[in-house]
């Protein structure tokens, strides 16, 4: 039997660039919490800037302050 687990797919070398060309709603079809979510804090904003230096994540950091 095949399986495709996602998690797996993190550590591809073709994937940052891909999560990096995404916009929020498509990130969160991945199962990336929304901007917003309690999840992200300034400790996981910054897990992420450094995973995926490309990435925008200026609409999860105006959620997190409230702008």
């Amino acid at each position: 039997m095949g399986g495709n687990p996602w998690p797996r797919k993190g550590i591809e070398p073709g994937w940052a660039p891909l999560v990096e060309s995404l916009a929020p709603a498509q990130l969160a079809a991945l199962g990336f919490p929304p901007p917003g979510h309690s999840y992200w804090d300034e400790v996981t904003l910054a897990g992420a800037a450094e995973r995926y230096p490309r990435l925008d994540l200026e609409p999860f950091r105006a959620a997190l302050k409230g702008t």
